[in-house]
Order: C-alpha cells, then sequence, then structure tokens
C-alpha cells in the first residue's frame, strides 16, 4: 500500500510539474515549444488592438478564439502566426544540420518568403535580401524589432546548458533578419533565460542571471527596470505600461519577463496576460509562453489548448528531435568568419575534444596554436579558448567537415561530399587572400587529386585565391616539429 502511495505521488509531482527537479527533460523541450506556438495563438487575435479595444471586442480572451479585431481577422482559433513559423524553420534548419548552420538556417527562412503570417517589417525585410542573393551575414535590416527574440527558442534546447555557444549561435540567425545590436541581445537573453529556466531554476534569480550577461545599456537598463517592478507589490497593469510593447525587442523582453516572472508557475495566467496586453500581443504571449513552457513542461499547458493548436504534433515533434540532439556533446564547432581576410584554415573536422569544447583545436595534443605563435602569424599568443579572436587579426577559420569524428580517417565519402559543398560556398563569399589547409588530405579531397605537395598550389579552389597545404598540426602526425613550423613560417612570409 505504502509503495502504490510512493509511486502515485511521484506520476502526480511528474504529471503536474510540482517537482521540477522530478519532471522529465523532455517534457520541458515539448512545452517549451508548445508552449510559444500556444501562446502565438493566444495572442493572434488581440495583435495591434488597444487594451479598451480588446475589451470592447472580446471583453477578456480566456483561452483560443477567433481573431475578430486587429491585424488578423479571419484567422480561426488555434492558427498561429510568423512567431510559431519562423521558430518552427528555426528548429527544422537545426534538426537537419545538426547544429545552427548558417547556409541550412537562411535556406530554411527563405523558404517562408511570402508565407509569413503577420510577418514584422524587418523579418520580411531580410529575408527578401536572402532571396534576392545578399549573404545572410549581410541581409538583416536595421530594424530593432523583436522577431529575432521571438524565434530563438531552438537555440537555447539544442545547446542547453552551454551559454557560450548559445550566445554565437543566437547571434547567427538573428543577423539574418535583424542586424540591431539590440534585436540580437534582446534574443540573446530570451534564449539564456529559456536555458535557465529548463533547469528549474528560481525565476526570482533570473533577471540577476540575465543582467551578468547584459552589454547593451538599453538592454541593461531594461532588466533592471525589470527587476524592481518585479520585487514591486503595485499594481501590474500599471506596471506593464512602462514597456513598449509595439514590436520593440527592448520593450518586448521587459514585459515578457515581467509577465513570466510575476506568474511564474502559471502558464494559463501568464499567457493571458501577455495576450491581454495588446500591443505585439502574439509575439509577447509566444515569448513569455516559451518561458513558461521551459518552466512548467507541457504538461502545465492546458490540454484543451494544445489540442486545438494547429500543427501540434509537428511541433512536439520538432522538439523531440532537438531533445534527441541535445543529448550528444560533440557539436560541430561554429565558423570563424569575417570578409577581407588574409587567409582562412581550413581542417578535417572538430575532434572529440574541440566538439565537445565548442573550439578549433582544442586538444591538448594538437600543435595549431604553438605553431601559429612561434611562426609569427600571430602578434601575439592564443589559445583555443581565443578561437573567436582570430578574425580580428585578419584570419578565419573553418572545416571541410562539420560533424565531430574520433579521427579524421573515420569521415565517410558522404560526409565529404556533403563538406565540399558547404566549403566552397564558404570559400566563395569571403574570398580570402590564401586559403591554408591544415594537411594533405583535406585538400586532397576537395579537388580530387591522388598526390600533392606542401606548400603552394598550382591548382585553386576557388579562382584567384592561393591554395597554401601545410602538414597537419594534428598531434598524431609523425612530421617533424621543425618541418612542420617551416610550411607555416613560409606563409607568415606570403602573408606580409
Amino acid at each position: 500500500m505504502i509503495l502504490i502511495f510512493i509511486v502515485t505521488a511521484v506520476f502526480f509531482d511528474i504529471k503536474y510539474g510540482k517537482i521540477g527537479l522530478v519532471m522529465k527533460m523532455r517534457d520541458k523541450y515539448e512545452g517549451c515549444l508548445a508552449g510559444l506556438a500556444v501562446g502565438d495563438t493566444m495572442g493572434m487575435p488581440t495583435e495591434l488592438l488597444s487594451r479598451d479595444e480588446i475589451k470592447s471586442t472580446y471583453g477578456r480572451t480566456c483561452g483560443m478564439v477567433d481573431a475578430a479585431g486587429g491585424g488578423n481577422i479571419g484567422l480561426k482559433r488555434g492558427s498561429y502566426t510568423d512567431d510559431t513559423q519562423m521558430t518552427m524553420a528555426l528548429a527544422k534548419a537545426i534538426n537537419k544540420a545538426g547544429y545552427v548552420e548558417q547556409y541550412t538556417v537562411a535556406d530554411e527562412f527563405m523558404k517562408l518568403d511570402g508565407r509569413l503570417i503577420g510577418g514584422g517589417a524587418g523579418c520580411m525585410e531580410g529575408i527578401a535580401n536572402m532571396k534576392r542573393g545578399i549573404p545572410w551575414d549581410k541581409a538583416g535590416s536595421s530594424s530593432a524589432g523583436n522577431g529575432a527574440a521571438m524565434r530563438t527558442a531552438p537555440v537555447a534546447l539544442f545547446y542547453h546548458g552551454d551559454a557560450s555557444r548559445i550566445l554565437r549561435a543566437v547571434r547567427v540567425h538573428s543577423i539574418m533578419t535583424h542586424k540591431d545590436s539590440r534585436a540580437v541581445e534582446a534574443a540573446q537573453m530570451t534564449s539564456l533565460a529559456i536555458d535557465y529556466l529548463l533547469d528549474g531554476k528560481d525565476p526570482a534569480d533570473l533577471l540577476d542571471y540575465l543582467i551578468s550577461f547584459a552589454i547593451n545599456s538599453e538592454i541593461k537598463d531594461v532588466l533592471e527596470e525589470t527587476s524592481s517592478l518585479a520585487q514591486s507589490s503595485g499594481d501590474g497593469e500599471i506596471a506593464l505600461n512602462k514597456f513598449d510593447i509595439s514590436g520593440y525587442s527592448v520593450g518586448s523582453l521587459g514585459a515578457v519577463l515581467y509577465i513570466f516572472i510575476k506568474h511564474a508557475d502559471s502558464y494559463r495566467d501568464t499567457v493571458l496576460t501577455a495576450a491581454n496586453m495588446g500591443g505585439d500581443s502574439d509575439t509577447i504571449a509566444a515569448i513569455a509562453g516559451a518561458l513558461s513552457g521551459a518552466y512548467n513542461g507541457i504538461v502545465g499547458i492546458p490540454e484543451d489548448w494544445i489540442k486545438t493548436l494547429k500543427d501540434e504534433e509537428i511541433i512536439i515533434g520538432l522538439a523531440d528531435e532537438l531533445y534527441d540532439l541535445s543529448l550528444n556533446p560533440y557539436k560541430p564547432v561554429p565558423d570563424v568568419l569575417d570578409y577581407n581576410l588574409k587567409a582562412i584554415f581550413v581542417g578535417y573536422n572538430p575532434g572529440l575534444a574541440s566538439a565537445e569544447r565548442g573550439h578549433f583545436y582544442a586538444s591538448n595534443t594538437n600543435r595549431f596554436w604553438k605553431v601559429l605563435n612561434e611562426s609569427g602569424i600571430l602578434p601575439q599568443p592564443l589559445t583555443w579558448k581565443d578561437d573567436w579572436r582570430m578574425a580580428g587579426y585578419g584570419y578565419g577559420l573553418t572545416d571541410i567537415v562539420k560533424q565531430c569524428t574520433r579521427e579524421a580517417k573515420d569521415i565517410t565519402d558522404d560526409m565529404y561530399e556533403k563538406g565540399k559543398k558547404r566549403l566552397i560556398r564558404v570559400l566563395n563569399q569571403y574570398h580570402p587572400g590564401i586559403i591554408c589547409y591544415n594537411g594533405k588530405g583535406i585538400y586532397q579531397k576537395l579537388m580530387g587529386l591522388k598526390k600533392i605537395d606542401y606548400g603552394v598550389q598550382p591548382t585553386h579552389a576557388v579562382p584567384g585565391i592561393m591554395d597554401y597545404v601545410v602538414p597537419s598540426t594534428s598531434g598524431r602526425t609523425g612530421i617533424k616539429w621543425s618541418v612542420r613550423l617551416g610550411y607555416f613560417a613560409e606563409l607568415n612570409n606570403m602573408i606580409n
């Protein structure tokens, strides 16, 4: 009898989310994406309406209703808008590529050209620019809107527990549509908040956590103001009046965090408060719903709301895929790239240490950073922890294959074929002065050559760019240090 009671009690806690540590993490992933989509559908009927207009049209929305006013007249209850569309596109891209791969994300976004429901100007401009051939990292609008923040949840789910990778990956998808630093940082804060809440940490400490990452002065100010308001026992509606809810990223961030913290234990209260505040209500309710879903899990969302949600099985399926992928600690390392670089270094693929740490050449046995420093290529010593600083010195980092393997010999022909296409796309876009291949095998695979020598190559992967091959810096190769250093020193002479 006692055993039955214990099992029943634990089941109750898991199902209804009474004990955050007991709740399955998969439920939280599903809760985050489903919570975002349900929040979007709840705010959809009231988008662009004032609070008085909401009261005169609906009284107060207490569930999913057909849109009878605002910017979405004609949409039926359970219908989502651009917030969910772009979130699903980003999730699909991550699941397809196995990480936040810039070209895959851009391709998924471009599929939404002309199809966004209630799309914001920034998102539509960025997508249209990419469709016209403008590179993904130059396509973004100057808008400081919340279009990046509304869709960023999948990044937090995929990189859960790794704030550094979250920050870098959020910037990748954000600048495709919004290059304003406030829009990017608001998206970063949103992803960090989701990452924090997935672990069941105290919502009361969330704002202090986010403030520790804030760089932009407006972001920092709104976080501090939200913290002060959240601790106050004053009228909530008056407090919400302090936030710009027109679609501005900074105001949206403050409103979302205030609403969630005030109703942290109730998904229902969180999204209904957001949906009834007017303005850009679908986006604010979507982001607030993602935070609440990550914290309370899918069991915290009313079941009838989920059943009414359009494409609920697809959305939950995307969350499940992200959860499964997130469990792999060995993830692709993001490129370090920019325009007008002196050289781009091309490696085979991330080894275990690099994939786990999220940085290039992070193995203790790899000599890449040592040879760069001693050959004079770098003006000051760097380590794998500093790989992101390479572009500042005029150098880029990428791989022919992005997926991790234990050794280069484990890379399959299919991985090479897919990697070659991506690498050529990267090299054509950034067009460095020199392309340096870290190992003969990379260049042989790329060019289909059986035998090559080290040094300058007579062939060109990209017309007009010099190809240079150096001995692999892997600790597994038996090449003498003096030989390896000599080729890097020659490369330095050519660069300078």
